[in-house]
């Protein structure tokens, strides 16, 4: 007489009296070796990045706020203009430099939905006394007519080559209404 019965599917499984059923493949212990290696290797790999990448990151960071001459960016604000038909976003841009000798104003574009998007560095034109008191940059952003949004970053080098820490700010083109 034959024994029924049924596996963790459901499926109905016939077996002889006395006789054994072969090893369902999950069980097998091959299949759990490959696996505990597949899942030690990929946190191995994970847990190496982390350890690579963080120290970097946090000593490029120190080494950059740790400079007491380097520019410092204090506050980003931006205005949206539509008085002359064209949208133009005007981006103030605070900033200070303990030498006085900021030269630059480097953009990098972080995210956009719009199709194109260039973005160029700037020379800054402020004078030495003021860039220690506190300066303030001014750049603008003309909208095309469609809606679209910019996730840029700034990064303010002087002639030492010191760079700012970035600061990021947004941009909203609505677009002809």
């Amino acid at each position: 007489m034959a024994k029924r019965t049924t596996s963790s599917s459901g499926a109905q499984l016939a077996a002889a009296e006395g006789k054994t059923q072969p090893t369902p493949l999950k069980d097998h212990p091959l299949v759990f070796l490959v696996v505990a290696c597949s899942a030690t290797a990929v946190t191995t790999w994970t847990l190496s990045e982390i350890f690579r990448v963080t120290p970097i990151q946090s000593q490029l960071e120190r080494q950059l706020s740790e400079n007491a001459s380097s520019p410092v960016i204090k506050d980003i604000t931006t205005t949206t203009d539509k008085s002359n038909e064209a949208e133009v976003v005007h981006s103030a841009i605070k900033f200070s430099d303990a030498e006085g000798d900021a030269s630059y104003v480097n953009y990098i574009v972080l995210q956009t939905d719009a199709k194109r998007v260039s973005v160029t560095s700037s020379s800054i034109q402020v004078s030495k006394e003021q860039q220690v008191k506190g300066a303030l940059y001014t750049a603008e952003w003309k909208c095309s007519a469609s809606k679209y949004d910019v996730t840029i970053m700034v990064i303010i080098t002087d002639a030492a080559g010191n760079s700012s820490l970035p600061k990021r700010y947004a941009i909203h083109c609505r677009g002809e209404p």
